[in-house]
């Protein structure tokens, strides 16, 4: 494969739900690093917990559920989040749906503070595909025709796991982190199809000390990714030969 290439993104109109970005975007740098946002501030006292779920439905099918739980105690917090979102569209051939989860727990051991925080996402979205104003003007609601029978859209799955530990380390703190992202993604387009398998990881060590006109910080960071990607003729749909 090649490294760092962008999978080509289907354009679904008003159809399509926005995924997980590429990369830190869903986990986030801060749950990566294990920053404060990685455990929300109501969970982190005693006592504090959270218990919530909700559903809203709208236009074209549109359908939003979501559920969370948590709770703070002495020494640990955790927080569970999980959504899903569909939609049918305003076109013919636009449905979408996302699916998301995501957790944090926060917990001292007797080598420091830990954080772990984990999030996942599968998502699948039609692409009805552009109209000419002879098309618009005709029936703005229909689907391209070569995008129906090229079944456009894209699918995908993602997951990534990041953890901290921090401790006191002499006159300053050590911090210690690691994460890893796997991502798949099928593009179906008019003339190809393109296969992406994505694997990402990655490692810090920071140690950070207060002196007379600020903090003194160093460390080390390493990272690593890598891309299989591949372009297959579209076969009204199904996966022909390498292009």
């Amino acid at each position: 494969g090649r490294l760092g290439e962008e999978v080509d993104q289907p354009r679904a109109g008003h159809a399509r739900l926005h995924h997980q970005q590429d990369l830190l975007g869903a986990l986030g740098d801060d749950c990566i690093l294990g920053r404060e946002q990685a455990v929300p501030k109501q969970l982190r006292d005693p006592g504090d917990h959270l218990r919530e779920a909700g559903l809203s439905l709208g236009m074209n099918e549109l359908l939003r559920a979501y559920g969370a739980v948590g709770q703070g105690s002495d020494g640990r917090s955790f927080l569970v989040r999980l959504s899903h979102q569909g939609y049918g569209g305003e076109r013919d051939y636009s449905t979408a749906r996302n699916l998301r989860f995501h957790a944090t727990l926060r917990q001292s051991t007797p080598l420091g503070d830990l954080r772990v925080s984990g999030t996942a996402v599968d998502y699948d979205a039609d692409n009805p595909g552009s109209l000419s104003e002879t098309l618009l003007t005709e029936d703005r609601t229909q689907a391209f025709a070569n995008n129906v029978r090229q079944r456009t859209g894209e699918e995908g799955r993602q997951a990534q796991l990041g953890a901290t530990l921090q401790r006191s380390l002499g006159r300053g703190d050590l911090e210690l982190s690691a994460y890893g992202i796997g991502r798949s993604v099928r593009n179906p387009m008019p003339p190809s199809i393109i296969d992406l398998e994505r694997r990402v990881a990655g490692a810090r060590a920071v140690y950070r000390a207060p002196i007379p006109r600020g903090t003194l910080a160093f460390g080390a960071e390493a990272a690593a990714q890598r891309d299989d990607r591949l372009n297959f003729a579209n076969e009204e749909g199904e996966t022909g030969a390498v292009a």
